[in-house]
């Protein structure tokens, strides 16, 4: 029975990694904003390895290639890719993704194959050397003298998902790679239109229970304009607590206005922001004008902002239901 390589049970990545040019990478934070991809090199003298990192540099890695071919070195076969499919690629690799290259031994073998696959010039890499493969022996995937090939993703807890283990000549897991980046940012992609789609319909009747509700009478004591007795409001309370924001708002007609209007506004404006980070086209169908490329954000920033839109939606939901006003149903 062929028993196949896995990264060991509840294996995790140190929070920070030193690279080969002296900087620290601080794991964490980093996976906050992109997927952080290693990339595990069997070893130095492999001559396998390295051609991962040309060919991901030929799909759209490297933004200054622009040839539609590419020849194996190892096989002679030859890829080839459309300009379309390029500028999809470079979506996942450059603005969703950053790279950690890690291979057994010391800093110059790891700093010649650096060069050599002019990954030295790419922003979004860095490249560690497991000189004692002492990362190797926590993932579980040392063998001998070298490391399993594989490529995994590091999750902001620093846990690992296994996007393909294993790596020999004509295959060198790179489409696993893009289909598992294409699918991550076609789920969040989709979940942030639903959740824009819903909340847009939560906010118009939102605001139509308030105009129906509610009228503003601006009481002469009151030397405050409402925008600033907004700010006030909002920036007192914030998200933290919805009781007393409408504890607050239940003092008079003036302030209850004050709450609800505050509650729609900051909505509105999470609203507005999901909305914009949103291609108007799919990623995958991405054209040729050299300015549609800067019209996509890191995939992980979109879904943080999701995130957000639906917990600020809830608390909003909170406020009004405090005031005992009927809340809309999403559909």
């Amino acid at each position: 029975m062929i028993v196949r390589p896995r990264v060991q049970d509840n294996a995790q990545f140190p929070p920070t990694l030193p690279t080969i040019s002296g900087q620290t990478i601080d794991l964490v934070q980093l996976s906050s904003d992109k997927h952080v991809v290693a990339i595990l090199l069997k070893a130095p003298w492999c001559q396998v390895c390295p051609v991962l990192l040309t060919l991901l540099s030929f799909l759209g890695l490297d933004t200054s290639i622009t040839t539609l071919e590419w020849t194996d070195p190892l096989t002679d076969r030859v890829r080839s890719v459309t300009p379309i499919e390029r500028r999809y690629n470079r979506l996942l690799l450059c603005h969703d993704t950053y790279f950690i290259v890690i291979c057994p031994g010391g800093p110059e073998s790891l700093r010649r194959i650096q060069q050599e696959s002019e990954w030295d010039r790419l922003e979004n890499v860095a490249f560690v050397a497991d000189t004692n493969m002492e990362l190797a022996e926590v993932l579980g995937l040392r063998i001998g003298e070298g490391v399993w090939p594989s490529i995994l993703n590091v999750k902001e807890d620093l846990s690992i998902e296994t996007i393909e283990i294993g790596r020999s000549a004509g295959y060198y897991g790179d489409k696993y790679l893009l289909r598992y980046l294409g699918r991550r940012r076609h789920t969040i992609e989709a979940l942030a239109a639903i959740t824009v789609k819903q909340t847009t319909i939560v906010l118009s009747r939102l605001q139509k229970r308030t105009s129906k509700h509610i009228y503003y009478n601006h009481p002469s004591k009151d030397k405050l304009p409402l925008e600033l007795l907004s700010d006030i409001l909002s920036l007192t309370i914030g998200l933290s607590d919805p009781h007393s924001f409408v504890q607050i708002g239940k003092t008079c007609r003036s302030w209850k206005y004050v709450a609800l209007s505050t509650s729609i506004e900051m909505l509105s404006e999470r609203l507005k922001g999901v909305t914009k980070m949103i291609p108007m086209r799919r990623a995958d169908c991405v054209e040729n004008a050299d300015d549609d490329e800067g019209a996509y954000v890191p995939v992980l920033v979109l879904e943080r902002a999701v995130k957000d839109l639906q917990m600020v939606r809830e608390w909003v939901l909170r406020v009004f239901e405090g005031f005992g006003i009927e809340v809309p149903i999403i559909v």
